[in-house]
C-alpha cells in the first residue's frame, strides 16, 4: 500500500429517510449507534445533519475513520 493511501481518512455518508411517526425511535437508535461507533479503533467522528425531504424527516450522517481498514 502506498503512503498516500495509508494516510487518507475514510469517510462514509449514510442517508436515512424516516417513516412518519418513527422519528423518536430513529433518533434513539442513532444516539446508540453513535456511542458504539466512538468505541471503534480509528474512529475520528460523526456529523449528523437533520433535514426534511418530501415532508418526512431525513438524516445525513458523515462518519470518519482513520483509514478504510478501520471503517
Amino acid at each position: 500500500m502506498s503512503d498516500g493511501i495509508a494516510n487518507e481518512v475514510a469517510t462514509l455518508v449514510v442517508r436515512h429517510r424516516i417513516k412518519e411517526g418513527a422519528r423518536e425511535s430513529y433518533e434513539e437508535w442513532l444516539r446508540k449507534t453513535i456511542q458504539t461507533a466512538k468505541t471503534y479503533e480509528g474512529h475520528l467522528g460523526i456529523d449528523v445533519f437533520p433535514s426534511e425531504c418530501g415532508g418526512l424527516p431525513f438524516f445525513t450522517s458523515v462518519l470518519r475513520f482513520s483509514c478504510t481498514e478501520k471503517l
